[in-house]
């Protein structure tokens, strides 16, 4: 049961994600054509004003797509207004790490400005933490965790009670910003690098979708990687 939950909860986080682009391309004035999160076949899907809306059958992953002709027009957009549109998915899961370690320093301690204070503190203070230990993961990579990983430690956290899965909900947010902030294409922190070199420049890198290309390639690897970690240590 914890298992399940822990599969839920990571849906969840992306498809807030995912939405947190979506609030991000409204107010930079991009339009937004499909919102999906989810992979494999599609169970659901519907229809809000001129956005399709789409559920995968496995709760990971997810895209935005913008409402565009052709990538051409998607880069006729202002590097500015894309760097707003990269970063809504990573801000809005800082601030859901924040709400989630003040409910949780609620439920402890009641609700005080001491425990809202205590949570924007540890938010802020995890999220540079986890920054500062990425050059030695690949050095450790018993650190390293993906998807199976991720969802055996969060049942061990589950059996906590409800503090401990809010907080485990509100690292798992963090993680998820954190990794998306990497400055590597496809990520969206790879895209914002890619628009400021467009500030600098004044033109689109013409080797911009070779190097999403070889992104994709060594993310993919990475997935693999990690899973091959995870279940080699819950195999031990």
């Amino acid at each position: 049961m914890a298992s399940v939950l822990m599969f839920f909860l990571i849906g969840a986080l992306v498809a807030l994600h995912e939405y947190g682009h979506v609030l991000a391309a409204r107010a930079a004035g991009i339009p937004i054509a499909r919102f999906a999160v989810g992979i494999g076949p599609t169970i659901a899907r519907f229809r809000h004003g001129e956005t399709e809306y789409c559920l995968g059958a496995l709760p990971f992953g997810g895209y935005v797509l913008p409402a565009l002709e052709s990538e051409q027009d998607y880069f006729r957009i202002s590097p500015g207004r894309r760097i707003v549109f990269a970063l809504g998915g990573p801000a809005i899961n800082v601030v859901a790490a924040a709400l989630l370690f003040g409910l949780a320093a609620v439920v402890a301690d009641g609700p005080t400005w001491a425990a809202l204070e205590a949570a924007l503190s540890r938010t802020a203070d995890t999220f540079f933490g986890m920054f500062a230990i990425l050059p030695t993961l690949f050095a450790q990579p018993e650190q390293l965790s993906g998807v199976v990983g991720i969802v055996a430690e969060g049942s061990r956290w589950a059996s906590g009670g409800a503090i401990a899965v809010l907080s485990f909900a509100a690292l798992l947010s963090l993680n998820l910003a954190v990794i998306n902030l990497l400055p590597l294409p496809p990520l969206d922190g790879g895209k914002v690098v890619l628009c400021l070199l467009e500030f600098v420049s004044g033109a689109v890198p013409r080797w911009q979708l070779q190097v999403s290309v070889a992104g994709w390639v060594l993310v993919a690897g990475l997935i693999l990687y990690v899973t091959v970690l995870d279940v080699a240590r819950l195999a031990a």
